[in-house]
């Protein structure tokens, strides 16, 4: 799937979506979406992040194509592009990220939980 950075880091979402549930536990610091028939860039969440922050990723594609990927510093950092679930651990700088989505028709289940911060 081909990605313009310049979209990708735009502070701007540009979606059609049939169905774009995002839900935040602020309790639990987790993070679950449902995306059904998606087109376009959609900002998911916006993170605090430390040094070393872990995250914990369950992240499947149904139908379509779809990036998962986050924004620091003006960069667009692809994370996922297929069905991907792991434990992983983002080196950046402490600050905010702000995780999006990129898909082209797209049915998509997500979830991110914070394992640390």
């Amino acid at each position: 799937m081909k990605i313009d950075q310049k979209k990708a880091i735009s502070i701007l979402t540009r979606k059609k979506a049939k169905i774009f549930i995002v839900k935040y536990s602020y309790k639990h610091k987790v993070m679950t979406a449902k995306i059904s028939k998606f087109s376009g860039y959609a900002k998911l969440m916006t993170l605090k992040v430390e040094k070393q922050q872990r995250l914990h990723i369950n992240f499947r594609i149904l139908n379509g194509s779809c990036v998962l990927g986050y924004v620091q510093d003006k960069k667009f950092i692809q994370l996922a592009d297929d069905k991907f679930e792991q434990e992983i651990s983002l080196n950046n700088r402490k600050g905010f990220i702000r995780f999006k989505v990129i898909g082209e028709q797209a049915d998509v289940h997500l979830e991110i939980k914070i394992i640390d911060g």
